[in-house]
Parts: structure tokens; sequence; C-alpha cells
């Protein structure tokens, strides 16, 4: 003993509180029942904390040296009162079955000098500092105090084989016989062992569903003494744990859940069938979480329940997937796609289209291209995806395609029953992900269907490209032809109404000249054209070319171009190169040439380049006068001045135009 009384002194002076009676209660533990102290608790029962003479014990563990290590306190901080906790320390038997020794500590003052004990469960690593379990004598009858002043638990005084405490008070002596602990082992089954969606075997509620039956069984098993044909009431609830809205599973008797009470012998075991029903749901993944919680029918009557032991059982209850392995199973989706857009010899082979000059010349285009007629506003895209695999759980077809295009619709055909339900993918514009016959494709089936997209009014690009690719969460045996791209460079049908006008149509010079008018006046003149776009996309970099004959070869001039006018769009511009040659006034014989054109005169030229927005029209418009002076020096009994204008693209150009550089003549008539 002088080793230990030393090395406590020593620690007194160190660690501890004057005068809090620091070892008036000691108690050796053997945790573990082998006869060999691991823990020593000394008591300070007078400790004083927070105001109150609470008390405290410390445990020390005891090292082979020997030495003692402070390794942890026992103390009540929840009750704000006089209590002497550690006023008596006894070290008792296994109390709850764990084989670890327990500790029960007194605390005579609380409750106003009532008293009341305080049990310590021990562990292989020492003892818990949370108490377990505290009886408090206000519990057990009005006339004890100073409960807890002594205690001792070594003997089993009813002889069920468990240890009985015995607690001293004020002129009392109260006897506290322990009580059994057992657990409830809860088991459960299914019938059939998983569930099978594809047979729908009963109805309910007038719905064909899948009826399955839960096999629950119990058993007891006493973890400390019991008394021979001792029964455990028990009872128990099952239920089916699922939190949606719609449920996937009911029980037939359609109550939440199913409770029953059962009297069972340790070591017996019990076995109830409860009968549920399997409803037709989206969600084939996650299992069904069938849900048993076990009780005692009455906790204060006869063995208590090991609170270390789960209560409460969940079984998870899997989908049969239909596939050979259970884990996985292994689809083979095989999409198949094609646009209707026309390719050259398609287009070329339309009668109204077959004399166009891109249909005469050899098409020069990639084996992708593809033609855009005129009067085209939308593009569709044929599909069949196939299952050749086994099922495919979470099958999903996920569209991209180009900013050019709208995403109209898709359309199942052929009175699938198979559904296809597209969502926006998030902030993606361009991008649709659909689920496919929810929640799985069955192995073999198909569906054919078709996707709608409108061409867009605001974005205008030379190719198009849709992406479709299908998948599952299934292996897949072939990822290759899961995946279609379809990409094509575009050419586009350009709808152009080319007309022109002229004002005035004739003018007889003769008649001009007879009258008495000043030298100075000269015949007014209006040449318009116009261009209107009757398609549905933008025109770009159109070039319209005007040549207006200007003088004759002999240098007289014909006519005097005064202004230009053009309706300018963004994108549009005109320029007139004038003539800067004086005029010879000269005499000029020109009966031989009826006309002057491009070629029998020397003509002003005029370039527009054009961006023309779909339903648009832009009107080039040139006025001027005839110059009388140089016309009465030019022999002539007829003349036409023609002014001709064409439009024609950039081979570069997306756009086509079905003739080749469209021509318009404007052809006032001069009398001599």
């Amino acid at each position: 003993m002088f080793p230990i009384t030393c090395v406590i002194l020593r620690r007194l002076y160190v660690v501890l509180q004057i005068g809090s009676y620091y070892g008036s209660e000691i108690a050796p533990v053997d945790i573990d029942g082998d006869g060999i102290t691991e823990h020593l608790l000394v008591a300070a029962p007078m400790f004083f904390g927070g105001g109150w003479e609470r008390g405290k014990v410390y445990i020390y563990r005891v090292t082979e040296q020997p030495r003692f290590i402070l390794d942890g306190e026992l103390e009540i901080v929840d009750r704000g009162q006089n209590s002497r906790f550690g006023s008596s320390i006894a070290p008792v038997p296994d109390l709850n079955g764990d084989r670890y020794s327990e500790v029960v500590v007194g605390a005579p003052l609380e409750d106003d000098h009532r008293g009341a004990i305080y049990i310590f469960f021990g562990q292989r690593d020492g003892i818990l500092q949370q108490y377990k379990q505290r009886i408090g004598a206000a519990d057990l009858s009005s006339s004890l105090k100073y409960f807890g002043c002594s205690i001792h638990g070594k003997m089993d005084l009813n002889e069920d084989g468990l240890v009985d405490l015995t607690v001293g008070s004020l002129g009392a002596a109260v006897l506290l016989w322990s009580r059994s602990v057992v657990r409830i082992y809860a088991n459960v089954r299914f019938e059939p062992s998983k569930i099978n969606i594809f047979n729908k075997d009963c109805h309910r509620g007038g719905k064909e569903v899948t009826c399955m039956s839960a096999i629950v069984c119990l058993n007891v098993t006493a973890q400390t003494p019991i008394l021979p044909n001792s029964k455990v009431a028990l009872s128990y609830s099952a239920f089916i744990e699922d939190r949606r809205y719609t449920p996937r599973a009911l029980l037939d008797d359609n109550e939440k859940q199913q409770s029953r009470n059962l009297t069972l012998l340790p070591g017996t075991e019990s076995c109830d069938h409860v009968y549920f029903h399997v409803l037709e749901t989206a969600d084939y993944v996650r299992p069904i979480v069938f849900t048993v919680e076990v009780n005692l029918q009455n906790p204060n009557v006869g063995p208590v329940l090991d609170d270390s032991w789960p209560t409460t059982v969940r079984t998870e209850l899997p989908y049969w997937n239909g596939c050979d392995d259970d884990d996985h199973c292994m689809p083979d989706l095989v999409l198949h796609s094609q646009s209707d857009l026309l390719d050259s010899r398609q287009f070329c082979g339309q009668a109204v289209r077959s004399g166009a000059i891109v249909c005469q010349q050899q098409w020069t285009g990639k084996e992708s291209e593809r033609v855009i007629e005129g009067s085209r506003r939308r593009m569709v895209v044929d599909a069949r995806l196939e299952n050749r695999g086994e099922n495919a759980y979470s099958a999903q077809l996920n569209i991209s395609y180009t900013a050019n295009l709208r995403f109209s619709s898709l359309i199942v055909k052929d009175s699938s029953d198979i559904k296809i339900e597209c969502r926006t993918n998030g902030k993606q514009r361009h991008e649709k992900t659909c689920n496919v016959s929810s929640p799985f494709m069955r192995s073999q089936a198909q569906v054919l269907f078709r996707l709608e997209f409108e061409f867009s009014r605001t974005v205008f690009l030379d190719h198009v490209q849709i992406i479709l690719q299908a998948s599952s969460d299934g292996e897949e045996v072939n990822t290759a032809d899961n995946y279609n791209d379809i990409f094509h460079p575009l050419k586009y049908e350009a709808d152009l109404l080319f007309t022109r006008d002229s004002n005035p149509s004739r003018c007889e010079i003769k008649s001009e000249r007879s009258l008495e008018k000043p030298a100075s006046w000269r015949p007014p003149f209006n040449f318009t054209f116009q261009i209107q776009n009757l398609g549905f996309f933008p025109v770009r970099d159109l070039q319209l070319n005007i040549e207006i004959p200007d003088m004759t070869k002999s240098i007289n001039q014909v006519l005097q171009i005064a202004d230009f006018y053009t309706d300018e769009t963004d994108g549009t511009h005109c320029i007139p190169q004038l003539n800067v040659t004086q005029s010879q006034d000269s005499p000029e014989d020109i009966t031989p040439f009826p006309q002057l054109n491009m070629s029998s005169s020397i003509t002003v030229p005029v370039q527009c380049s054009i961006s023309l927005p779909p339903h648009r029209t832009i009107t080039v418009r040139i006025s001027g006068s005839l110059h009388i002076d140089a016309l009465s020096s030019v022999k002539f009994k007829t003349l036409k001045l023609v002014t001709t204008a064409f439009i024609e693209l950039s081979p570069s150009s997306p756009m086509f135009l079905l003739e080749e550089r469209p021509t318009r003549h404007v052809s006032p008539s001069l009398i001599g």
C-alpha cells in the first residue's frame, strides 16, 4: 500500500483540490475479470465546483511498474446541488453481459439529502465516463435519507444467477435486484427473393401488381442469466420505408405498418408472414426498404433490452433486372438516323429544278453536302433505336444540334408502347436529354421516332450538325453504334424576284427639238431595278452590276446621269463609276445600229454589293436626262438605249441561283 499511497499523495499536491477529501474512498477495479487490477478509483466527495459540493471520482490506470496514470474522471455535471458524489464506490461484476465489470458510485446528499447511486459500465479500455443508469431514493421510497452512503455488489441474493446491489441509507438498507439483459434478433427474407416486375401476378385496387411476402423471424438471446422457462413478451412493427409521394409498394391491408405481439422463450424463434404488393414505378434501380422495429411489450417488467444492440432492422428488397447477371445488364443499343435534306441528285431530279444551272453543270460539292430549297422551313430526322442486348435501364437519348436549328418536336411512330420524354439540358440551349421507355428499354425492343427542327431566323450557317447518342446504366456490348453524327455542308437555293422599270419608255427627239424650250433643257429619265428576297434565308454578298449606255463610239454623250438612289440596308452599298469624258457633239450616223448597248456604246458601270434579309426588298434607282445637243448631232431613225443589269453570287457563297447571272434590260426608245 505504501507505494500506492505515496503516488497518490504526490499527485494530491500537484493537481487536486485541497479540502475535497481526496482519497476518502478508493476501489481497485478488475475490468475484464482476469484477477489483475487494471484501474484504481479514488474519490474526492467534497470536491467543490460550480458553487456546489458536487464530488468527483478520479480514474487511475495501473501500469506494470506499478505506476498510476490519471485516465479520466467521473462526475455529475447535470445537477446543480450538493451531492457528495463519491462518498461510496463499489465495483460489481458484469451486469449487461459484455463481460466487463461495472462501477456503482453513491451520492448520498443528492435531492436534498435523499441520495442517489450511479452505475457506470466498463469496457475494454476502461470505464465509460457517462453514467448508464441513475437510481434515486425518491424513485424508491419517500422515507429514505442518505441513500448511497454505502454500496455492496457481490452477492446473488435471490438466486437468479444475477448479482444484486445492497445500498445503505440512514437507518435502512435497500436491496436492488438485477434484471436479465436480452437481445432480440430480427431477420427478414422475402418470397420471392427479388421483385419480378415482368410478372404481374395479382390485382390490388383494380391494378395489376406484383405480390410479395416478407417473412419476419424473431428470436431472443439472454446476455445475462435468466430463470428457466422465463418467457419474454415482445412486439414488433413492420413497414415499407418509402418517402415518395407515390409509394412503390404497399402492405396488403392498406395500413402504413403492421404490428404484432408475441411471447418467446430465450433460444426459440417465431416467424410471421407480412403480405404486400409492388406497384408500377419508374424507379426500378433503388431497392425497396422493408423495416422491422422490435421492442418489449412492457419495458418495466421482466428482462431489459441490451441497449448496445439495434432494435431496428432494415432489409433491402432488390428488383430483378431481367438479365443473366443479377448485378449487371449488358444492353446493346443501336442507333440509326438520316435527315430529309436533299442531295444534289435528289434536288436536280425534281422537274421544276432540273433546268437549274447548277444541275446542268457538274456538281462539285462533297458527298455529304445537302441542298436547302428556297421554300424549306424545317428539317426532319427519322431515327430508329433498338436494343439488341439485355434490358437497358435508365436508357437515354442525348440530342445536340447547331445554333441554326430550333428543336420543334420528337414524335414516336407506329403506335409504339415505348415512350420518349425530352427535357432541356440545363443551360445548354441546343441540347436535349430524353428518357427512353423509363425505367428501362426491354431486350430486343425497338422504337422509330421522328425529330423535327425549324431553321433559325436569326442564325445562318453554311452547315448543319445533329448528334444523337444513346446510353444506359448497363455495360454496352458495343458503344460505336450508339452514336450518330449527322453533319452536312449546306447549299441554299436563293429565291429572288428581280424586276426593272423605265420612265419614260419612249421619247421623240424631233418633237422635243421643235418645241421652243431653253437650250439647256433636257428630257428626264428614270431607271429602276428591284430585288426581292422571297426566301426564308438571308442572301449575302449578292453582286448587282448595271451597265448604262452613256456615249456613242464617237464620244457623243446621249445620257446625263444626275442622281443615284438605293434604299440601303445593313451590308449593302453601291459604287457608280461616272464617265468624266467630255462629249464631242459631232455629227455621227448610227442608223445601222438600232441599239446602244454594252457592245455598241461606252457605258457607265454601277456595282452594288447587297445583303438582303428574308422577305425584304431593295430598290436601285438611276435618274438623269437625255443630252439633246448630242442627240441633235446624231443621225438615227429609232434608237433603243439598252441598260443592262445582272446579279450573281460568289462561288464561295453558300447560296446559289437557279439561273446563271439573271439579267434584266431597260430599253427606252428614242425616235429621231
